[in-house]
């Protein structure tokens, strides 16, 4: 792919590898923080430590992820989380999940907002 800029000024991010252009004395893990990108946090589900993994759909705006948690006893679980008209993370699809789980909305909108702090 053609840059304008030297090859030291454009970076790829690593878990959505798309190209964009580094800004001048900014190191790299800002860069990662201010593009929606991939990742996962652990957060307590019914008193256990539970790994969430949290996929961009949208690599222009943050506005919606896909999320994928494998609970105890459980099988592997996909829901969506996106942005309503406040602002606010929320999940969309609460029939995906199962009834005896206290799924922490807010803490996952947390993760979200924690990760990409300047978006």
């Amino acid at each position: 792919m053609n840059h304008p800029l030297p090859s030291s000024e454009v970076i790829t991010m690593p878990l959505c590898k798309i190209p964009y252009l580094r800004r001048p004395n900014m190191p790299i893990s800002v860069m990662d923080r201010i593009i929606p990108h991939n990742f996962t946090a652990s957060i307590e589900v019914n008193g256990h430590a539970t790994e969430f993994e949290f996929t961009a759909m949208n690599i222009k705006i943050l506005q919606l992820f896909q999320v994928h948690v494998k609970l105890p006893e459980q099988k592997r679980i996909r829901f969506h989380m996106q942005r309503n008209a406040d602002g606010q993370f929320k999940i969309t699809d609460r029939h995906r999940l199962p009834q005896e789980i206290n799924m922490p909305e807010e803490q996952l909108a947390n993760a979200i907002q924690a990760e990409h702090p300047g978006l």
